[in-house]
């Protein structure tokens, strides 16, 4: 079972008003130190990665969420759940090859897709 926590989202559950009660409050009040956390990755090298795959790097492992590949990177990405002290780097075993993962905060996939919308918006009105 994953928490809002495990995913990055723990910011949505407000604990602020002591009076408040909703079901599973004292479930997550002891979840709040997740070891876990959701990260965007992509790789240069051949092949989706999909959900359930297993991700290693120096000092912890996870798990891919999803996969996909990306028009607008022109890269295969997708989302791992790893613990806390995942580096820059790590790896994952795709149809018995052992190819290489980089790690990214998730923010780098909305930057991305908003920078090239703008970019759109401005060649065309460049060309008015």
């Amino acid at each position: 079972t994953n928490t809002p926590y495990d995913s990055n989202i723990g910011w949505t559950i407000d604990f602020n008003d002591k009076d408040r009660d909703f079901i599973g409050k004292n479930a997550l009040e002891e979840k709040k130190d997740s070891k876990k956390i959701l990260k965007g990755f992509y790789t240069e090298e051949r092949g989706v990665l999909r959900g359930g795959a297993e991700v290693i790097f120096e000092g912890g492992s996870g798990v891919v969420t999803s996969g996909t590949w990306s028009p607008t990177f022109k890269k295969n990405i997708g989302f791992c759940r790893v613990d806390k002290n995942c580096g820059e780097i790590g790896s994952a075993v795709l149809r018995d090859k052992k190819i290489t993962l980089k790690f990214k905060i998730l923010r780098f996939f909305l930057k991305k897709i908003l920078m090239t919308e703008i970019q759109k918006k401005v060649i065309i009105v460049n060309l008015h």
